[in-house]
């Protein structure tokens, strides 16, 4: 195939901002995944403060048995999501300083 000077000169126009899109994309899934286990580690701390509340108001005989095994199960489940969120990271980045590092670039742009 012969291609023209004009057609060489588009692509090498174009190539720089598609490759330069893909990288920041990765950045950006690195900034979304780091944002999902604060997320999650946010809400797993909230239900901590109120597992302990409501195991303190068992012990002074205000809360009932069933009410701190629920919020407790709860807790069970909020802890594993964020161990998940944790694991998945790892996975796809290698570690969480390398998800830190691509996700701060990304979140150069955004301002």
């Amino acid at each position: 195939m012969r291609y023209r000077l004009r057609t060489l000169l588009i692509v090498l126009a174009l190539s720089p901002p598609f490759i330069a899109g893909v990288f920041h994309y990765r950045n950006w899934r690195a900034l979304q995944s780091m944002r999902s286990l604060e997320k999650a580690t946010w809400k797993r701390d909230e239900v901590l403060e109120v597992w302990r509340k409501t195991y303190d108001g068992l012990n002074a005989g205000e809360a009932s048995a069933t009410k701190e095994a629920a919020i407790r199960q709860e807790w069970y489940a909020a802890w594993h999501d964020v161990e998940k969120a944790k694991k998945s990271i790892k996975a796809r980045y290698g570690s969480m300083e390398a998800a830190r590092r691509m996700g701060a670039q990304a979140q150069k742009f955004e301002r």
